[in-house]
């Protein structure tokens, strides 16, 4: 396992993978887009409040991709 450095949300997470680096950077890019879209929809959101948010939308997408 290698580890891979990545930003969400403005904190730097380092984390450990068996998985291809530049896939694992484009899904936290993913993460981050999800993040900033919950920020815009509701203003003065927690930050906790907006990451469930952004998780229930990035399940969303995960369902309908499986339909």
């Amino acid at each position: 396992m290698k580890p891979v450095t990545l930003r969400i949300q403005g904190h730097e997470y380092s984390i450990r993978s068996d998985g291809d680096e530049e896939e694992i950077l484009k899904i936290a890019e993913y993460v981050n887009t999800k993040i900033q879209e919950a920020e815009s929809s509701g203003e003065g959101l927690t930050e906790k409040k907006t990451a469930v948010l952004a998780a229930l939308n990035i399940a969303s997408d995960y369902f309908q991709a499986l339909r």
